[in-house]
């Protein structure tokens, strides 16, 4: 099962690439920019996520994926790292099949040339966990 925080950062690492999300059946698509903000997810990334979440994820999906984050959010979904780009990517857990990541229709993806897409870093955490390293 994909924990809401895993389908968080799926979401979040696809809108860096600029993937949208079709929120209530394609009636509204979002495409939140900037996706980070310092050490933590935009406001515009999290009024997002509250939209998709005021649907409890029915009906909304990442462009280019058959999977609603309804599904993503139940136990028969897995967010795993795909072998062509080490970008998230869902699979079915009950009946596995052969599976399309979302980079899948990305002409210019992977490109390591570019930066990757990331998380949300607290630099005061990383420097005290630098520091504890250091001190051992």
């Amino acid at each position: 099962m994909a924990s809401i925080q895993k389908v968080k950062n799926y979401l979040g690492y696809w809108f860096q690439l600029g993937k949208p999300v079709h929120i209530d059946g394609g009636r509204l698509i979002s495409r939140p920019a900037p996706v980070i903000e310092g050490n933590r997810f935009s406001r515009a990334f999290s009024q997002c996520w509250q939209e998709i979440m005021a649907q409890q994820g029915r009906n909304c999906y990442l462009e280019g994926t058959s999977e609603t984050i309804e599904q993503l959010l139940s136990s028969q979904w897995e967010i795993i790292d795909c072998a062509r780009c080490s970008m998230p990517m869902a699979v079915h857990v009950v009946m596995p099949v052969a599976q399309a990541c979302p980079c899948d229709d990305l002409v210019t993806w992977p490109n390591d040339q570019l930066p990757a897409p990331r998380l949300p870093v607290s630099s005061k955490e990383h420097l005290e966990n630098l520091k504890a390293r250091l001190n051992r």
